[in-house]
């Protein structure tokens, strides 16, 4: 996606030759700050990808705490556990072993939960995909401001 991104940060006024792409997970926090050179970011985007961070909640705080800016937003697309059916969050929960290996990541994280627990918002919604029944792949968006 690195040039899509590059295209279309160009087309949005950006010069190309001061755009700089990190090849990296998003867990490689200490990576990602070094690239930064101290500074931080407006925004972090992340979609269908915190489902394979091994360890969510500290990536998460790393992220939030070191790279995003005060004011900044972190906005999500991923797919989660869903807490509205505890029948299929146990199917999520038995299904993740298997699927792990294969497409590298868990079906049950509440990714959406440890976002809030953060607790360091002044602004926060989340919400649901559009015409989405609770299922395996059960979805949240989510826009959350630093305080």
């Amino acid at each position: 996606m690195h040039g899509s991104i590059i295209s279309s940060a160009t087309k949005a006024g950006f010069d190309a030759s001061q755009i700089q792409v990190i090849t990296c997970g998003a867990e490689e926090t200490d990576k990602i700050a070094e690239a930064l050179q101290g500074l931080h970011v407006d925004t972090i985007v992340s979609t269908l990808t915190l489902c394979g961070v091994p360890d969510l909640k500290d990536t998460l705080e790393k992220l939030v705490t070191r790279i995003l800016k005060a004011g900044g937003s972190f906005l999500f697309y991923e797919h989660v556990r869903c807490d509205l059916s505890p029948t299929l969050a146990w199917w999520q929960t038995f299904w993740t072993p298997f699927w792990r290996p294969i497409v590298g990541c868990r079906l049950d994280i509440p990714t959406h939960v440890y976002v809030e627990e953060l607790g360091l918002w002044e602004k926060r919604e989340v919400w649901g995909k559009q015409d989405e029944l609770p299922n395996l792949f059960w979805h949240r968006v989510g826009h959350y401001v630093k305080r």
